[in-house]
């Protein structure tokens, strides 16, 4: 059975509950507040930012620290097309615009 406790020991226990309650909760006060959350978000996104360039530059570089041409040349052979899709998309949309009758009179007009 279990032993009875006395007044004392009941008192103590709820001093010292009270105690652990008083820190957690200046703990929990300091946590929420506007300043320490900021603190806080800031040192995540650094780190996630710390993360993600060291993953980028796993794309580039490799175990030994020397540079992956094949794969920097494939990007920018990729960046040159897509600038060379943009131009000729908008070279062929000025050239319909100068050559429809609507685009016409509206460069006359000017």
């Amino acid at each position: 059975m279990a032993k009875e406790r006395s007044v004392e020991d009941i008192r103590a226990e709820l001093a010292e509950t009270r105690a652990k309650l008083r820190v957690s909760i200046g703990d929990f006060q300091e946590s929420v507040k506007p300043r320490n959350v900021l603190k806080a978000g800031v040192e995540d996104v650094k780190q996630f930012a710390q993360a993600e360039a060291q993953e980028a530059k796993k794309q580039f570089v490799d175990t030994d620290g020397n540079l992956r041409t094949q794969r920097v040349l494939a990007i920018a052979g990729a960046v040159v097309g897509v600038a060379a899709l943009f131009i000729t998309v908008n070279a062929l949309v000025s050239r319909r615009a100068v050559a429809s009758p609507k685009g016409r009179k509206a460069l006359e007009a000017k």
